[in-house]
């Protein structure tokens, strides 16, 4: 998917995780490892890697929803 996106011209790249945490090795080894290649390989090209959510929300989202039950 990055060399997709670099091969589209782009020069600012945002990946974004669906996940509602962080955590595990997928979004915390893997992700980070593909996107240092890809920014080793394509130097003019900017990658970010950020999280969809606030994690302070998503903790009270969580509260509220145990509250619940």
């Amino acid at each position: 998917a990055l060399e997709n996106a670099v091969l589209s011209d782009a020069d600012e790249i945002i990946v974004i995780t669906p996940m509602m945490t962080p955590g595990g090795e997928h979004s915390e080894i893997d992700i980070p490892q593909s996107i240092e290649k890809a920014q080793e390989s394509h130097p003019d090209v900017s990658f970010r890697y950020v999280w969809p959510f606030d994690m302070s929300a998503v903790a009270s989202f969580l509260a509220e929803q145990i509250s619940n039950h």
